[in-house]
């Protein structure tokens, strides 16, 4: 035992000659090497370690893009019903409702490019989904809560 503040090797003394410890390190590095860069030899390498995510991270932008698109269907719901938003004039001329699809579809629009917006138009890189998913995720569920909240208003402020 040497009282040096180096760390002692961790080998037998019968292999610990100046070559096997060369040796050792030049592998140490190369195993270091390998793991923290993408290798320059084998691109999949490069490309598996470009496609892994964070989970967590993941969870919480699809988290908020649900939550943004939440809020953002409620205020449009309540602004259709408010403004009373129900069709035409009378049920012959047109369907009714055109108006207030029209106000989701809007609403739904705006929100979506909002968000494409703010993610730089690359989903992916947040929520590993494709462009065409990422706006059409999710739309019928918002479409009925739309209406909910659509008919709740228009109720409450032209009805009662």
């Amino acid at each position: 035992m040497s009282m040096s503040p180096e760390p002692e090797e961790e080998c037998l003394p019968a292999s610990c000659t100046a070559a096997a410890r060369a040796s050792r390190d030049r592998r140490a590095r190369r195993e270091s090497r390998a793991r923290t860069e993408p290798s320059r030899r084998n691109p999949r390498a490069a490309r598996s370690a470009k496609n892994l995510f964070d989970r967590d991270a993941m969870a919480h932008n699809l988290n908020a893009v649900d939550g943004c698109r939440s809020y953002l269907t409620l205020f449009g719901a309540v602004g259709a019903g408010v403004v009373g938003a129900t069709g035409c004039v009378e049920i012959n001329q047109c369907a009714t409702g055109l108006r207030g699809l029209l106000f989701f579809v809007g609403t739904y629009v705006l929100g979506s490019v909002a968000l494409l917006t703010r993610m730089r138009c690359n989903p992916v890189d947040y929520t590993s989904e494709s462009l065409t998913k990422f706006v059409i995720m999710g739309a019928p569920g918002y479409a009925l809560s739309f209406v909910l909240f659509w008919t709740l208003a228009y109720a409450l402020v032209h009805i009662y």
